[in-house]
């Protein structure tokens, strides 16, 4: 009886769909805590990859700063991607700047494609 009941709610509409698996996040929204997507010419943006190339590559150029993401913790951490010119020629670098909450930045990774 109860398999009839069913299968006539399905076919007469009158049944509420339910889904146990939970609808996926909607692209414009973030997880707390996950890397953002930065502005290119931001300040803070251009700070940090000048930086991470005088402290990693002493004498390279700033060329162009294809792809920022930022991420926030005790501090910030800024994900770039960088087009620099070394006296070898231009290079594209992936790196990782950290910037304290006081203003102090480190390079925390640094890696040539």
């Amino acid at each position: 009886m109860i398999e009839i009941l069913l299968t006539a709610l399905l076919f007469t509409g009158d049944a509420k769909e339910v889904s146990p698996v939970p609808a996926p996040v909607p692209a414009e929204r973030h997880l707390a805590g996950s890397y953002q997507d930065a502005a290119l010419d931001a300040p803070e943006v251009t700070a940090a990859a000048k930086f991470a190339i005088e402290k990693q590559s002493p004498g390279a150029e700033l060329v162009k700063i294809v792809s920022a993401s930022q991420q926030v913790v005790a501090g910030m951490n800024y994900k770039l991607t960088l087009k620099i010119k070394t006296a070898d020629g231009e290079k594209t670098v992936d790196t990782v700047v950290y910037r304290h909450f006081k203003g102090d930045m480190t390079v925390s990774d640094w890696k040539l494609k």
